[in-house]
């Protein structure tokens, strides 16, 4: 029995060595070193973890008050809403408690304001038609009306001053035009031509007879005024009839002016056209004087 249990082992021992040996191929010389069957760690793993644990360590504070300043804004965005409510509906009770007492300080003013002129007002009236009679006093307000109307009519846009102003300014640009054509001075750069030698003519006759008569129409506005008592000073009644005075003196004077601009134009034309039959003249004389007699009889 001891022989066959030497043996065993002898045999056991063989496959085990064989087994632990690597396998021999044609294509090597010796046999290929036996590969570990753990795998080594990389060298990176092997420094990782002390760096880690060094930025750990040293960002932990700084992560610590990242989160609670995040923590912060959270809560502070969380309750935003409602205290933004809140805040606005304070500010509008706080607001229509102070506007309410000012408007109603202000009503309180303009009452007075309307009750003192409303005083003003009547009292004017009565001072303005005291000491007259009644028929006089009803013809001082039927006058005041009656010029109100009349003043109206001549200012609004299509009325007869306005018409007769527009006319005006469209003769006086016609005018402004042929003066700049003549003296080259137009912007057009062009040589002086048949347009340049264009004639400024006066208004026409309608122009004048409505002119005449609006002329006669506030003046007798103006009598009209002349003739009504000033009233109170402060008062509404003072008031129109210190504006219609002024919106008639202004018509007046405009109706004054534009005849005045007109003659004053056709003075410049006609000294113009002076100017002009002289230099030709000379021209014709000189031209004489360097021939020796007239063209008329070389011929």
């Amino acid at each position: 029995m001891a022989p066959n249990t030497s043996r065993r082992r002898q045999v056991l021992q063989s496959a085990e060595f064989a087994h632990d040996k690597p396998l021999f191929t044609t294509y090597q010389q010796h046999f290929s070193p036996k590969k570990p069957s753990q795998i080594k760690p990389p060298t990176s793993s092997l420094i990782a973890p002390s760096i880690r644990s060094t930025l750990n360590a040293q960002s932990g504070p700084i992560e610590f008050n990242l989160q609670t300043e995040l923590l912060q804004l959270h809560l502070l965005h969380l309750h935003a809403a409602e205290v933004e409510r809140d805040w606005q509906l304070s500010a509008k009770k706080h607001l229509h408690r102070k506007l309410s007492n000012t408007a109603t300080a202000h009503q309180r003013m303009r009452s007075k304001e309307r009750e003192a002129a409303e005083r003003t007002n009547l009292l004017a009236i009565r001072e303005w038609t005291t000491g007259t009679p009644g028929h006089e006093a009803a013809e001082n307000v039927q006058c005041l009306a009656e010029v109100l109307k009349e003043l109206t009519a001549l200012t609004e846009p299509e009325g007869r001053c306005t018409r007769l102003v527009l006319a005006f300014a469209a003769w006086h640009q016609g005018s402004e035009e042929v003066r700049k054509r003549r003296n080259g001075d137009d912007g057009a750069g062009d040589a002086p031509d048949e347009s340049s030698l264009a004639f400024v003519d006066g208004l026409d006759a309608a122009w004048h007879s409505e002119h005449a008569a609006l002329m006669r129409k506030t003046s007798l506005l103006s009598c009209q005024f002349k003739s009504l008592p000033q009233p109170m000073q402060g008062s509404s009644l003072a008031a129109i009839v210190s504006a219609c005075r002024q919106l008639l003196a202004g018509e007046v004077e405009q109706l004054r002016i534009m005849p005045v601009l007109e003659a004053a134009w056709l003075a410049r034309e006609r000294a113009w056209v002076e100017k002009s039959l002289a230099d030709i003249v000379g021209n014709v004389e000189s031209a004489v004087t360097e021939i020796g007699e007239p063209a008329w009889r070389r011929l």
